[in-house]
């Protein structure tokens, strides 16, 4: 079972897998062998990780992650009855961006979070500003689920973690610093041609890819690439495939599910000298 580009005995990490994900009490083993393969996976293809650090140290803090992240997608309730959120609100709502954090204390955050606080399915568009609520939408944090109602989606609980999710970035749990930009020009102006709450939340979706598939800095992917109006480059097409494939369902999605997911190994860029991995 060997994959072009992936130099690792696969059948052998496989075997690891399988044996660690049958250990936990706290979240089924299908969900933790195709999520312990999707991680492991990924970091083959965007680190220096090394076929001897696939050991019981590095698979037991993945398990450990993941049985967290299974209970805030599937078991809600239990999760946020021992929830606290991160004091560090900077980086779970504004990438720790300075323009996005005064953004959002002139959006009335502070009002929001004591609605959000207190952890409801489901909250009325008019209990948010339309900016503050378009924010959210394109951060991946409330779903649009009707005209007048949002869902406020486990993505939205999983961020209070700060730091312990599992794909953060530097400066966010779930979007890199410039993509976390890209919902904050779009919720800031009103334009003619804005985004509607669903093409919104198709914007999450790519820019999550996007984030996943560890789009280079500096790279702006506009509402404009998300309508087809105008041609992503060569680079940002090849992220959002990457990303795609690495991206789980339940980030994404309404309701969770248990994904299947099998080995990949996609091409990374030239132009992408700091992402390429170690032969």
């Amino acid at each position: 079972m060997k994959k072009a580009g992936i130099r690792f005995d696969l059948e052998k990490v496989d075997r690891r897998i399988k044996l660690f994900s049958r250990r936990s009490t706290k979240a089924p083993s299908d969900f933790l062998e195709n999520e312990l393969r999707r991680l492991t996976n990924w970091y083959m293809v965007f680190s220096r990780l090394r076929g001897d650090e696939i050991d019981a140290h590095f698979l037991s803090g993945l398990v450990e992650s993941l049985e967290i992240e299974y209970r805030c997608y599937f078991e809600r309730n239990k999760f946020v009855r021992k929830l606290e959120p991160s004091s560090f609100w900077k980086f779970t709502y504004a990438g720790c961006n300075g323009q996005i954090e005064g953004f959002l204390e002139e959006q009335g955050l502070d009002v929001a979070l004591q609605k959000l606080y207190r952890w409801p399915k489901t909250i009325e568009k008019k209990e948010l500003s339309d900016r503050l609520r378009r924010y959210f939408i394109g951060i991946g944090y409330l779903y649009p689920l009707d005209e007048e109602t949002l869902a406020v989606h486990q993505n939205f609980l999983f961020g209070q973690l700060g730091t312990q999710t599992t794909f953060r970035t530097a400066d966010s749990s779930f979007l890199t610093r410039d993509l976390i930009r890209c919902p904050y020009h779009e919720a800031q102006y009103d334009r003619e041609e804005k985004l509607s709450d669903p093409e919104l939340w198709n914007y999450w979706k790519d820019l999550l890819a996007l984030s996943i598939g560890r789009l280079p800095q500096y790279v702006y992917y506009s509402p404009k690439h998300l309508r087809g109006e105008e041609d992503p480059t060569k680079l940002v097409k090849n992220r959002l495939r990457i990303g795609r494939r690495f991206a789980p369902s339940r980030y994404l999605e309404l309701e969770p599910k248990i994904d299947i997911f099998e080995w990949y190994s996609p091409r990374l860029l030239e132009s992408s000298p700091s992402l390429r991995r170690r032969r």
